[in-house]
């Protein structure tokens, strides 16, 4: 099978490490949603404690997974500063 990566078409139709932390920090805003919409419903007493503590308890560790990946992704991507050049 080919190596798409090499292809320029590809390089250009995919950022790579910033494509990807653009989908991550959409994928947390998702889980913030998501988190807050639980919270919300458990509020209104439209799901009581139980069906929370099992529903809020993945979506708070997929939040802490996402936010680890997206500073690793950060840190592999920064660039070195430039050494200062001696005279």
């Amino acid at each position: 099978m080919q190596d798409f990566s090499s292809l320029l078409v590809w390089e250009k139709s995919h950022a790579g490490n910033s494509e990807l932390r653009q989908y991550l920090h959409v994928s947390r805003g998702s889980a913030g949603e998501l988190d807050y919409l639980l919270l919300l419903a458990k509020d209104l007493r439209l799901l009581t404690p139980c069906p929370y503590d099992t529903l809020e308890a993945p979506v708070s560790e997929l939040k802490l997974m996402l936010a680890r990946l997206t500073g690793k992704i950060s840190v592999a991507t920064q660039s070195p500063k430039a050494s200062p050049k001696l005279p």
